[in-house]
């Protein structure tokens, strides 16, 4: 062990050399342990954010089906309400056409 020495200057005592190596490791190692912390913290709210990102996304992508989905079924009553339309104009001329042969014949 080596012996502790006064400082001239303020009349502490000078700590060993092992010691001083320990409170350095120490410091070293309180040093690594904030800095894995920061490290943890700043990988959890990148995780976060990816998550918060992905929800965006999720949402838009259902916005999107949500608004393709209703203009195909609007697309689908119209083409489908076309065809009433030309069902019921054709039926109609039939009628009118069997009406005038009708009267033709009389």
């Amino acid at each position: 062990a080596v012996e502790q020495k006064e400082k001239e200057d303020g009349g502490k005592a000078v700590q060993p050399r092992e010691t001083r190596a320990k409170a350095r490791a120490a410091k070293a190692a309180a040093k690594a342990a904030a800095k894995a912390g920061l490290e943890k913290k700043r990988q959890e709210e990148e995780k976060a954010a990816a998550a918060l990102e992905a929800a965006k996304r999720k949402k838009q992508t259902d916005e999107r089906a949500r608004r393709k989905k209703k203009r195909a079924d609007l697309k689908a009553a119209a083409t489908a309400a076309l065809q009433a339309l030309r069902d019921k104009e054709a039926k109609q001329r039939a009628n009118s056409r069997t009406k005038a042969k009708a009267a033709e014949k009389e």
